[in-house]
């Protein structure tokens, strides 16, 4: 037995509009699925009575791995506030090619980073920088550029 992979990353936000702002047009992600659930078998796999959500798959530019974005339209889900410590923070950190022209491109959008992008500790990732942003509702999105060589040879940690 093998998990070979990871499918995808969800992520419950309040609003699927302003999240796509952020997702498609500020990161460059790629919706490839938009679509209603409801029934049965979505109300018994998430526990929660006459589930109805909005679930929208964006995907990377090599395609290689998703973010589902799920917006509940029943019940509603609360708005709740975790720093980075906190259990259960939920965090997801994006390859880029530019990291500086990324960060210039959600700055100008509007979106409110951490800090400016940073050198990763050279003991961790040699070469790399980083910078985390806030997304809509607030979820910490980190944005991390490999070194050219390590990203030649896929080597991703």
């Amino acid at each position: 037995m093998a998990t070979w992979s990871i499918h995808h990353t969800s992520l419950a936000i309040s609003n699927g509009e302003a999240s796509l702002r952020f997702y498609r047009d500020g990161l460059g992600l790629r919706v490839v699925n938009d679509v209603e659930e409801k029934g049965e078998r979505l109300s018994r796999q998430v526990q929660l009575e006459d589930a109805c959500n909005r679930l929208i798959w964006l995907a990377t530019t090599e395609g290689e791995t998703l973010v589902e974005l799920l917006e509940y339209k029943n019940p509603r889900g609360k708005a709740f506030t975790l720093n980075c410590a906190d259990i259960g923070a939920p965090h997801i950190s994006f390859l880029v090619d530019d990291i500086g022209e990324t960060y210039q491109r959600l700055v100008q959008m509007g979106y409110r980073p951490t800090t400016e992008p940073l050198p990763v500790d050279e003991t961790t990732q040699p070469g790399a920088r980083t910078v985390y942003f806030y997304d809509p509702d607030g979820i910490v999105v980190e944005l991390f550029q490999i070194a050219d060589a390590r990203r030649a040879q896929k080597i991703f940690y």
